[in-house]
């Protein structure tokens, strides 16, 4: 039909050209008329042409019609379905389309010269017409203040792209919801809106919504719901105290009043933690609500553990665990857990107990103020029917000290591990017998150091003085350790030995520097005594210019060993004669 059209048209502007002498826009003649740039526009055939206002629509859908033909037509013949039915005979009609349906459009255009037919196929598309229905609220629901609640409709047809929302309170409108969210997709739609805290509480409420751009398509609730109170959840277990023990099945409990929602989010607190036990667990019945959970062997052990408890469709329905309780490993030293003495070069049995299933294998390490010293076995078998155990002997080597410590822990989880309670100590298998703390022992006398051991800690000793914890000599680099556990060193103190009261005595291992031992406390170096017999008179005359006075002494030194000296055990007095 197009090319036909555009012959039709290059005939007749050929047709003009000849007709003006080869010039269209020469002056037309006096008294002339000028209609469309032509002297005669009827002269020629019409070329039928047409719009409207509208192309689609819901049904009944009016369309307004509008003649644009040229060439001047006389007469109109529309059929508005293309079914050979003429519909209207006006320039401008408009019809109304009662069904469904895509409709072509065809226009015969008539003047004096003859008829022009246009046809638009699939011109004009006519929508069933659209419905919304209100899902929900529908009457009988309960919306508490401060939660979130879900509006629901569903719609046939084309009801636009945007719906307005309003809420009812019996026959009054209470407030505008949204004035235009969109429709939807596939027939339904929805909006989540808070229900402000400080709603009037009522039971005559209802939503409406409406097609924005077909006011007249809508639907309002069926019946009423209500507002009412904010509703509660409250924790019930664990509130605080329990133990939990890794792998064991444990219940999370919770109470609640009034209508929260249908779901919650339970979530497990560690400080400033969260870790998510279930996004969107049932709420319940008649009040409470729970959930078994079996305490992974992975969580670590802890006492700062709280639960918490959150609607998911009301945010301010939320608890948590009164005060927190506590995780506890699987895993359970037993021994050594805090006080024991193991002495070096003993067999001590480490000793723990599980329950359920944290593996096979443990790892066991000795820790020194909390810090790992060794790994004594980095896979080693957790044990029979509950509890496990390992044996060792504890090395020459290993250094003293009270601040000792076993760790225990699961191969296949390192979460759950356990470490004694408190520190152990490591004793040396070397002990000072004597001198160990007050005595007295002369310049010049004979003495006898004597220390005892336990299992094989070398065959020798080296035995040193020392003054104040400080190395003052050393009696003997490599001396004999003795024999069934006891053994000695013969020593004259020199005359030369400072006087003090901070001496002790160290022996340790040449084998195994860290078996050692020092006097428990100090002894003292005392002067040489005088034996009566070796004493005699010394006459000392006064001098007369000697000052009066009561703070006088005598010391007595030898001068072979100025160590060796005394002074007056008190002070005596100088007088007038």
């Amino acid at each position: 039909m197009a090319l036909e059209k555009t012959s039709v048209i290059m005939t007749i502007l050929i047709a003009m050209l000849a007709m003006s002498g080869g010039n269209v826009s020469a002056a037309a003649p006096t008294g002339a008329s000028e209609v469309d740039g032509s002297g005669c526009p009827s002269c020629f055939l019409p070329i039928a042409e047409f719009t409207s206002d509208i192309r689609y629509g819901n049904a009944p859908l009016t369309v307004q019609f509008f003649d644009q033909s040229i060439n001047s037509p006389t007469s109109w013949a529309w059929d508005f379905q293309n079914d050979g039915i003429r519909d209207s005979q006006s320039k401008n009609p408009a019809f109304t389309y009662p069904e469904p349906g895509t409709y072509s459009v065809k226009l015969t255009a008539t003047n004096g010269q003859g008829s022009d037919t246009e046809i638009k196929y699939r011109y004009i598309t006519v929508f069933p017409k659209p419905t919304i229905t209100v899902v929900s609220p529908n009457g009988g629901e309960d919306w508490p203040r401060g939660t979130y609640q879900i509006i629901r409709w569903e719609y046939t047809g084309y009801p636009g792209t945007t719906v307005r929302i309003e809420l009812l309170n019996g026959s009054t409108l209470f407030g505008i919801v949204t004035p235009g969210t969109p429709v939807g997709t596939d027939g339904t739609g929805s909006l989540i809106v808070p229900v402000p805290p400080d709603m009037p509480l009522g039971t005559e409420y209802r939503v409406r919504v409406n097609s924005t751009r077909y006011p007249s398509v809508g639907d309002t609730s069926d019946a009423t719901f209500s507002i009412s109170v904010v509703p509660s959840i409250t924790v019930a277990t664990p509130g605080g105290g329990e133990d939990w023990v890794q792998g064991s099945l444990q219940t999370i409990r919770w109470n609640y009043t009034s209508d929260p929602g249908p779901a919650v989010k339970i979530e497990l607190l560690k400080g400033t933690a969260v870790r998510v036990v279930h996004p969107n667990m049932d709420i319940g019945s008649g009040g409470s609500g729970s959930f078994p959970v079996t305490v992974p062997y992975s969580l670590p052990p802890g006492n700062d553990y709280m639960i918490r408890v959150t609607s998911t469709r009301c945010p301010t329905c939320i608890d948590t665990s009164d005060t927190p309780f506590t995780i506890s490993p699987a895993i359970t030293m037993i021994s050594p857990d805090g006080g024991e003495a193991w002495l070096q070069g003993s067999s001590q049995t480490i000793r723990w107990s599980y329950t359920s299933n944290p593996g096979s294998m443990v790892k066991i390490e000795v820790l020194r103020s909390g810090t790992l010293l060794k790994t004594i076995s980095s896979s080693y078998p957790i044990g029979l029917n509950g509890t496990g155990s390992l044996d060792l002997t504890v090395p020459f080597s290993t250094p003293l000290g009270d601040d000792y410590t076993i760790r225990i822990t699961s191969t296949s989880y390192p979460a759950c591990t356990d470490t004694s309670d408190a520190p152990f100590t490591i004793v040396p298998a070397l002990t000072v017998v004597t001198p160990d703390g007050g005595e007295d022992w002369f310049q010049g006398s004979l003495h006898t150091i004597w220390w005892s051991y336990s299992g094989n800690p070398g065959s020798t000793v080296k035995i040193e003085a020392l003054r104040s914890g400080t190395l003052l000599k050393t009696l003997s680099s490599s001396c004999p350790i003795g024999l069934n556990g006891t053994g000695s060193l013969d020593l004259t103190i020199p005359f030369s030995t400072p006087l003090g009261d901070d001496y002790t005595i160290r022996v340790t291992s040449t084998s195994y520097p860290a078996c050692t031992d020092t006097s428990d406390a100090p002894f003292t170096i005392v002067p040489a005594p005088i034996d009566a017999s070796e004493s005699g008179p010394y006459i000392v005359p006064i001098p007369s210019s000697t000052p009066l006075g009561s703070d006088y002494w005598i010391r007595v030194t030898s001068t072979s060993y100025p160590a060796c000296t005394d002074v007056s055990n008190g002070t005596f007095a100088i007088s007038d004669a």
